[in-house]
């Protein structure tokens, strides 16, 4: 288990003589209001959880034996285009501290600007790819006014919920595991913590993280005493990895030890969340292959992704209560869960049915193919197509132009093939016109389905382009003049949510081949499970022998990725159920799952399931 230490800075001299918040140099501890003071604390991001269950989430931290809480706040989520923020619904920050206010939560807030927590490219966001060229985390101008201008629209709504102004936040950290970047740059943490001090001036404690080795904190670190600013009660999840679970025993075992060292320690995560929409970032680690973070974010917490408590919370529990010597307070009432039970999923056409519908705003023309970024569609899925030369075979080259999964057409009818990004992605392949009885008379048409898995969100590979990031060649000479369609599905959502009419329409017998991963043509799948008669409740959605694809509520709500025929979640969770008639839909790459038939199903289930 890779524990994190933490680093603190001194200039805490006091705003208000009834509450401070600093540190004793001399007896090693931390002085609340004057008084000895040290904090088990818990994990949560907010950004993870429905806004509807913070406060049911932070009662059950406190009940575990928590006092306070930590988060991150991730700029992707505020800033989802430049200079349009957003603070609102789920990432409505200022009404997540004063719920942890009004508990007796402390809050202890790591406000970046880089993050990590396997979030895409770390929380940056991603239109700041389009300067190209640009240094993140050093002091390059460009970077650094970026992050100016983000933290002068940030801290100043932070600023009232400082301890010392009558708020919870006790501790604020700056930039993220440093010490990992290479090459590290002093003069711009320094101008980090200069810049944060300048809105929020001393009474506060300013601290860095880094990991527990002695040439990584040094390249990181401010200086100050040691406490553990990330324990973990388990890890994160990738597609095609095991689900990692790590056993109560363990977590108590090394609780019991930081206790009695006098250590203050927060537990990475109490509770995980979820990766909703495509939120969920990847790894590339030196020689390592390409991974994605599962949707699911639940961590082998001690309170569950749905909310759940689970046994290793009451172990959890016992143990602190065992430590601290502080009643145990009441856990509020469990959330409801259902499970609705089979839900037909009708086959709704290819995405090349209903491609006008699905493009937001006009495709866009270009020479050569451009990337994600350069069109302003910085997440899910893009369409590429070309014509190609009329020779009778054509080889195609695509070699590690594809980030992250390409599946490629011909004359949107015809499957060629699907491409997975790895370290070194050869993809060569000739078209030969007699094998699919084209003459050369006709035209011929390459469509390429790019599907954006997550940008990388460690290491200095976070300029991390999605598209096609380089030129694509038919027999040597780069293929031109293309049409990219940004591809988005809240409208046709939208529009079957609000006439359901439309479905009964448009629904046909398929021409697509609804069982073979080589010949199925990327499509949508629409489905409906009704409430009637129960109690409403959150559910779960088993996509067991589906094949890949992206779910979402009628309300257009994006529940995350799916995956199962690569592992290990096979569930997704959904709290947005609503009384009555609920819409799901998928867009499935590969496969549809359970077909009998002309007719497939999905799941509502009341549990989570992965692979084990």
């Amino acid at each position: 288990m890779r524990l994190l230490l933490l680093f603190l800075c001194g200039a805490v001299t006091a705003a208000s003589a009834s509450r401070t918040f600093e540190i004793d140099y001399e007896n090693n501890c931390f002085l609340k209001d004057g008084q000895p003071y040290r904090y088990i604390s818990g994990t949560i991001h907010y950004f993870r959880v429905p806004a509807k269950y913070w406060e049911d989430r932070l009662l059950k931290m406190r009940a575990l034996g928590c006092n306070a809480v930590q988060t991150y706040i991730m700029w992707l989520w505020h800033e989802p285009v430049q200079g349009h923020y957003s603070f609102s619904g789920s990432v409505n920050i200022t009404r997540f501290l004063t719920i942890a206010n009004r508990l007796g939560l402390d809050v202890i807030l790591r406000i970046g600007p880089y993050s990590d927590a396997e979030q895409d490219m770390g929380g940056f966001p991603a239109w700041t790819l389009k300067e190209r060229g640009i240094q993140f985390r050093t002091s390059d101008p460009r970077y650094t006014q970026l992050v100016k201008t983000w933290w002068d629209k940030l801290l100043p709504m932070i600023k009232p919920f400082l301890y010392t102004n009558g708020g919870p936040v006790i501790m604020v950290q700056v930039e993220n595991e440093y010490g990992w970047w290479s090459p590290i740059d002093k003069n711009y943490t320094s101008w980090l913590f200069n810049l944060a001090h300048s809105h929020f001036g001393d009474g506060i404690v300013y601290f860095t993280t880094d990991p527990a080795q002695p040439a990584l904190v040094k390249g990181g670190h401010i200086e100050g005493p040691l406490i553990n600013s990330e324990f973990y009660p388990g890890w994160f999840t990738e597609w095609g990895e095991k689900y990692v679970h790590t056993p109560a025993s363990a977590v108590i075992k090394t609780m019991n030890a930081m206790y009695a060292l006098n250590a203050s320690f927060n537990i990475y995560l109490v509770h995980g969340g979820t990766n909703f929409g495509y939120a969920a970032g990847a790894e590339h680690i030196g020689d390592q292959p390409f991974h994605t973070v599962t949707t699911s974010y639940d961590w082998s917490a001690p309170i569950r992704e749905d909310g759940h408590t689970i046994g290793k919370f009451f172990e959890m529990q016992q143990a602190i209560h065992a430590l601290t010597g502080k009643p145990i307070r009441p856990l509020p009432p469990p959330i409801i869960r259902q499970a609705y039970g089979s839900i037909e999923m009708r086959y709704y056409g290819t995405v090349f049915d209903h491609l006008k519908e699905l493009t937001l705003d006009k495709p866009v023309q270009s020479r050569y193919p451009l990337t994600a970024e350069d069109v302003d569609h910085y997440y899910g899925f893009l369409l590429y197509e070309v014509k190609l030369p009329k020779d009778a075979k054509i080889t195609i080259n695509a070699t590690d132009a594809i980030n992250d999964r390409g599946d490629f057409f011909l004359n949107r009818r015809i499957k060629l093939l699907s491409t997975q990004r790895a370290q070194s992605q050869q993809t060569v392949f000739v078209i030969d016109r007699a094998h699919y009885d084209l003459d050369e008379n006709q035209p011929l048409l390459l469509s390429i389905l790019v599907e954006n898995q997550g940008r990388i969100c460690y290491t200095p590979r976070l300029t991390d382009y999605k598209g096609i990031v380089q030129n694509i060649t038919a027999n040597g000479k780069a293929l031109e003049k293309w049409t990219i369609y940004r591809i988005s599905f809240t409208d046709i959502i939208r529009k079957l949510e609000e006439a359901p009419e439309e479905l009964q329409l448009h629904v046909r017998e398929s021409e697509n081949d609804l069982t073979s991963m080589t010949k199925f043509i990327p499509s949508l799948f629409v489905g409906e499970f009704d409430t009637k008669g129960r109690t409403v409740g959150d559910t779960w959605i088993d996509t067991t022998d589906w094949g890949k694809g992206q779910m979402f509520t009628g309300k257009a709500f994006g529940l995350g990725r799916y995956w199962p025929s690569k592992g290990p979640q096979l569930t997704l969770y959904h709290p947005m159920v609503q009384a009555g008639k609920n819409q799901l839909v998928f867009f499935e790459l590969d496969k549809p799952g359970n077909c009998f038939g002309k007719k497939c199903y999905a799941q509502s289930v009341i549990n989570p399931l992965w692979i084990q």
